[in-house]
């Protein structure tokens, strides 16, 4: 499936060889609807990385990126097209910010549409919000049960909650006990003594 969109100039990387006879993977549906546009908008294909590798168009890309130009019109190739996938994507949009549904239930969503194919950035420009918030939302359900379960009645707050989240699992369950036993001051000591904790990456 194609989309037509406006994409981050900064997303989009050129292809490390020059253009080739050898069309694979496009099919030939996507390639007769890149040749139709190319003029008009440039076409990219998305990646798992979250980033665009650009298909056709080198010049309009040229000219974009001459100009500083933050976005441009693209079509974008293998898109999902699960219309069950698009109705989900919809309707979690609809709930965020409405305080409609749990940071957890907003992870679990958010996830469930990474499966079905969504890049977090199409997440975000859906739902209005940032790729990073995307991620860190997924990420706390990195947290083990028992973090899950504090989190879900507010005895962990969101920020710190994070933060465990990227602890290795086994040192998860002692550093919140040590929160809810009350050792530290407050949420910015809990998150400071989190971050330090943290392996080195």
């Amino acid at each position: 499936m194609t989309v037509t969109r406006m994409i981050p100039v900064g997303q989009i990387d050129r292809a490390p060889v020059p253009a080739s006879p050898q069309f694979d993977p496009m099919s030939f549906t996507e390639l007769a609807e890149a040749v139709a546009d190319l003029g008009k908008r440039i076409t990219v294909r998305r990646e798992a990385t979250g980033r665009y590798r650009l298909v056709m168009g080198e010049s309009q890309y040229a000219a974009a990126h001459a100009s500083r130009a933050h976005l441009i019109e693209a079509t974008v190739l293998n898109v999902p097209s699960d219309p069950r996938a698009l109705r989900l994507l919809r309707a979690v949009a609809g709930k965020v910010d409405t305080g409609e549904i749990s940071p957890l239930e907003e992870a679990a969503m958010f996830r469930r549409l990474t499966e079905a194919g969504y890049l977090p950035y199409e997440i975000a420009e859906e739902c209005g919000k940032f790729p990073t918030y995307i991620r860190w939302r997924i990420e706390l359900l990195d947290l083990v049960p028992a973090g899950q379960t504090a989190l879900s009645k507010g005895r962990l707050p969101l920020g710190l909650a994070w933060y465990v989240s990227r602890l290795p699992a086994p040192q998860q369950e002692p550093f919140l006990n040590r929160w809810l036993r009350g050792e530290f001051p407050g949420a910015p000591q809990a998150e400071y003594a989190a971050r330090t904790l943290q392996p080195a990456t």
